[in-house]
Order: structure tokens, then sequence, then C-alpha cells
């Protein structure tokens, strides 16, 4: 019976990462989302030629967030509104307009709640792999996917807030496509409100996406 231990251990060792997993994933979708807060994130696109974009995060609870952008110069001064009914995205350049899609902010949520059934379902993989330091917090990582011949999200959560500090994506080989992180951020910093009506928006003509 002895060469069955090592198989058991890893078995159980599986079990708690997923386990843990799906505890941060929680705190993530509870008082993270709810949080408020301030922050600077990069974000880059690695796959093919390299792109990379810096923006102010304003994030003003579940449901609100506002992306101010500072770079490239192409994208500076533009602005990503994300509400629970909706996305504005204020193009400043060559000619100002608003673009209205879809509700991202609430798609996101929504894709994390069916991998958290897709896991359970054993159609996904979800596990806690480590812990890290993202913009001078402490951060748990958690791993959605890893099946074969899979891509995998991988996130940083705050341990203390449970906001999401870092998110990357891997193609199925594990070489990371695209990657968003903060490099600052203040909770004590709480966004005006105004900040995420619409019409704080630079007037402009609005395009409806379909």
């Amino acid at each position: 019976m002895r060469p069955l231990r090592l198989p058991l251990r890893a078995a159980a060792q599986d079990a708690h990462a997923a386990a843990l997993g799906r505890q941060i994933l929680q705190r993530y979708l509870g008082p993270g989302m709810a949080c408020r807060y301030t922050a600077i994130e990069t974000t880059r696109v690695l796959a093919g030629r390299v792109r990379e974009s810096r923006q102010v995060v304003l994030h003003g609870g579940a449901g609100m967030e506002r992306r101010e952008y500072t770079y490239p110069a192409r994208m500076r001064g533009d602005i990503l509104l994300l509400t629970a009914g909706a996305t504005y995205h204020y193009r400043a350049k060559p000619t100002p307009g608003v673009r209205v899609g879809a509700a991202q902010i609430e798609a996101g949520r929504r894709r994390t709640l069916l991998a958290l059934r897709a896991t359970a379902a054993g159609r996904l993989r979800l596990r806690a792999v480590g812990t890290d330091e993202v913009a001078d917090r402490s951060a748990d990582i958690v791993e959605i996917g890893g099946l074969p011949g899979r891509a995998v999200r991988r996130l940083w959560i705050d341990r203390a807030t449970g906001v999401r500090l870092r998110v990357d994506t891997l193609d199925s080989l594990g070489a990371t496509q695209t990657t968003s992180y903060y490099t600052q951020i203040d909770y004590s910093a709480k966004p005006d409100p105004a900040l995420f009506s619409p019409d704080s928006l630079p007037h402009a003509p609005k395009i409806q996406l379909p």
C-alpha cells in the first residue's frame, strides 16, 4: 500500500488548494468589488508586438469604475467608464466621441461566478497557487484553468481587502499573453461619486455599439 501515499497526499493538497482558491475568489467578488480606492495601473499586451498603456483607476464600489488613460500619447485623455448598466469609452483623438457598449464590469463578475461553478463541476481547475506582493500589498494568487489545452487566468487578490491587484492571462503553453497590475493603490482616496456618472464625461457625440 505504500505507493498509494503520494497520490493520496497530492489529491488532498489539490483539494485544499481548490477550497482556498474558492475562498479567495469569494472575497474578491464580495468586499473586493465593494471597496472604494484610487490606483495607478499598467497594462501590457505581450502577444505579438508588445503594447503598453497606463491609467489612473477610480473604483467607487461594485459596478462603478473609471479609468483615465495617461499613456501612450495617442490614448492620453481617453476615459473608460464602467457602470452596472453600460460601458462608456470616451476617445479624445482624433475626433472626440463616446462609444457606448455592454456593461463589461458586470460581465467580468458573471465570468468569475461562472468559473466558480465550472470548477465545482470539474470543467475548469481552480486553485490557490501562492502569495506575492503587488503595489506594496500582500496578495494571494488564484489560478483558473490549467486543464490540458486550456488557457489560464491568474489573479492576485489583496489579502486584507479582496481587491484584485493584478490579473494575467496565459496561453495553453503557459506563456503570458496579457498582464494588468497596480503599481500604486490608495484606499484612503475615496473617489467622488459624481465621477461615475456618464454626465461627467467630456461632451462629445455618442455612438451606440451593437
